[in-house]
């Protein structure tokens, strides 16, 4: 039985990993980490992620949404910028469900909570 794992929260776009990035990366798939979902934090950090995913294709997949730390009172505007993501030519079919499904639900945890 060949078992692997996969991280489904991890911000490795953010700032503190861009000195060690490559090495991260290498210690997940040492340790067996072989899928490595990262969940968007706002609009300014999608150029980041997407650049990952892009590079690291079949290994970090990007979840596009906004996190309900970073909701201001701009939120509609910056979902609907986030939305027009989900059209974004280098973004294949399956991980546009899979970002569609995550902006929904990340969404609908904020509308709830007011």
């Amino acid at each position: 039985m060949n078992l692997s794992f996969i991280d489904s929260h991890a911000h490795i776009y953010s700032e503190e990993y861009h000195n060690i990035l490559d090495d991260t990366i290498k210690r997940s798939l040492n340790a067996k980490v072989s899928k490595i979902l990262m969940p968007n934090i706002n609009l300014k950090t999608l150029s980041s992620m997407l650049k990952i995913s892009e590079k690291y294709k079949g290994i970090c997949f990007h979840m596009l949404g906004l996190h309900p730390c970073y909701v201001t009172e701009n939120y509609k505007n910056e979902i609907e910028e986030i939305f027009k993501f989900l059209s974004y030519k280098t973004i294949d079919r399956k991980s546009t469900r899979l970002n569609s499904s995550h902006l929904v639900i990340s969404y609908a945890v904020f509308c709830l909570k007011k």
